[in-house]
């Protein structure tokens, strides 16, 4: 028995997946807490430690939609909210991305299979293993894997919606699937606003399959299945969106008026693109080399297109109609290109690779350029974890707060000069207490910054330097943003101590942990 069980994981691809997924989890998770949590980790840590109240109120103020910040609440509620913790959660989806990849890749093969395509049976095994070992050596997946922010969740749920929409429409009668297709979809749409790119690759999919259904059979047949599961897709997508809207339109109004990003250009498109494809957001960059990824895309949908199969079809306009849709509105609005921004377009990709390497009759050439796409992968892969060990000898904010509470007394307050390491520090900081932001501005109103702060983290500092405290603490920051930013330190001290703490993740910068002692002369 136990036997034939161990045939059968083998015959259906699972032991090698399982394979897989055991790599994958071993490359990140050495690489878990190397790292100190960068601005935008912190400050959705932050948000989802307010109550309900305040936390959507914070997210209103924010520039991304709620799902995540809802899951994560539930998350911290029953692991605890420490950092491996948080980074946990985007780990557990990355890793379920890469079962997804596999599933979907089978199941187009499936699809296949029932159409009588000409691949050759091995190719065919072997595609959906390959699909998922590419999600698993990507770099910008592995990196994304790592963060505690939305992008993994977002990847996981994109695979679940395209996997239960291709098997909708397989078997229309079945509303399961279909609820599964909607919830998987909407839920997408308000984790990740780029998302919503995705979704629409999915539903323009939707409706050409319809119509080509229109011409094939029966009108009266096709409201019965496929018109059916649609309209109930679209009215969860709506009745999920009621609610949100309006924050929708608030949020991106104040984003485009806050959030500065320069003109869209093709060169800098040309590297956010290469960095997506190459080791990710630290990549090194071959100038000389820029247009290969795009070429390379470009290949991978127009032969996904040219098999004309269903599930080709969908891989090829997840991977297109982002891209579209983030060079369309770059031009005719603003700018809007970032790295990991492209994560959702670029895992259609690994998986749509993998289907048409399994696509080339010749086992030969299939074997070389499979050779080819895994030395690349493998080769950023290597670099992605090599940077992520260089970055982590750094102490970063993690130390300085280690630092922080072995030598400060808890009556002695301490003052950071700004949001960002003030936010950055809150998930190590063991004693909260007496510690306050200076901030410029009101942080109500400000996009960036001020969604993760509250008010007591600001009022109450000017009360306390009144009162004449023996000894302070200020951090201060160089290289935020090209300059050094300082707490205001009253006249009346004198600085006895600095140590400086190297922060290269996420925005670069140092730390300056500083210790003032007050002169009673003046």
């Amino acid at each position: 028995m136990k036997r034939d069980c161990w045939k059968d994981l083998v015959s259906r691809g699972q032991l090698p997946l399982l394979g897989v997924l055991v790599f994958a989890a071993v490359i990140r998770v050495g690489l878990l807490n190397a790292v100190s949590f960068s601005f935008d980790e912190a400050c959705s840590w932050r948000i989802s430690q307010f109550p309900l109240p305040e936390m959507f109120d914070a997210i209103s103020r924010d520039a991304h939609p709620p799902v995540f910040y809802l899951v994560m609440k539930g998350w911290y509620a029953i692991f605890g909210s420490s950092v491996v913790a948080a980074r946990s959660f985007s780990l557990l989806c990355g890793l379920g991305t890469i079962g997804l990849a596999w599933g979907l890749a089978k199941e187009i093969v499936a699809d296949s299979s029932r159409a009588n395509d000409a691949t050759a049976p091995d190719a065919a095994s072997s595609c959906p293993v390959l699909a998922a070992v590419f999600v698993a050596l990507s770099p910008l997946q592995s990196e994304m894997s790592l963060e505690a922010r939305p992008y993994t969740l977002g990847t996981l749920l994109s695979l679940s919606a395209a996997l239960c929409l291709l098997k909708a429409l397989r078997s229309p009668q079945r509303w399961g699937i279909w609820l599964g297709f909607a919830i998987s979809s909407a839920a997408l749409s308000l984790t990740h606003y780029y998302a919503l790119f995705t979704v629409a690759a999915m539903w323009l999919f939707l409706s050409g399959e319809m119509l080509l259904s229109m011409r094939r059979r029966d009108p009266s047949q096709l409201v019965r299945s496929h018109l059916g599961g649609a309209v109930v897709s679209l009215g969860v997508m709506q009745l999920c969106w009621m609610g949100w809207i309006s924050t929708f339109l608030f949020q991106r109004g104040r984003t485009d008026e806050q959030l500065w990003m320069p003109a869209f250009s093709w060169t800098d498109f040309s590297w956010h693109f290469w960095k997506a494809n190459a080791g990710g957001h630290f990549s090194a960059v071959w100038s000389d080399w820029l247009w290969l990824p795009l070429v390379f895309w470009g290949a991978v949908v127009i032969w996904l297109l040219w098999e004309r199969g269903r599930g080709e079809r969908l891989i090829a306009l997840c991977i297109a109609v982002p891209i579209a849709c983030v060079v369309g509105y770059g031009l005719a609005v603003r700018n809007i290109v970032g790295v990991r921004y492209l994560i959702f377009a670029q895992l259609f990709l690994l998986i749509g690779t993998a289907i048409v390497l399994a696509r080339i009759r010749s086992a030969v050439l299939r074997v070389v350029l499979t050779a080819l796409v895994l030395e690349w992968l493998c080769g950023w892969a290597g670099f992605w974890v090599v940077t992520r060990w260089e970055q982590s000898k750094s102490a970063g904010m993690r130390g300085a707060i280690s630092y922080l509470e072995s030598h400060r007394a808890d009556d002695e307050p301490v003052f950071f000069s700004s949001p960002f390491p003030y936010v950055m520090a809150q998930p190590y900081l063991s004693r909260p207490e007496n510690i306050w932001s200076h901030y410029r501005g009101d942080p109500r109103g400000n996009i960036l910054s001020g969604p993760a702060m509250k008010e007591s983290d600001i009022v109450g500092q000017e009360e306390v330097l009144a009162g004449k405290p023996q000894t302070i603490w200020t951090v201060d920051v160089n290289g935020l943003f090209g300059s050094r930013i300082i707490y205001p330190v009253p006249h009346s001290y004198t600085l006895e101590h600095e140590q400086s703490f190297d922060e290269p993740f996420g925005f670069g910068m140092t730390i300056l942990l500083q210790r003032y002692t007050r002169d009673p002369d003046r």
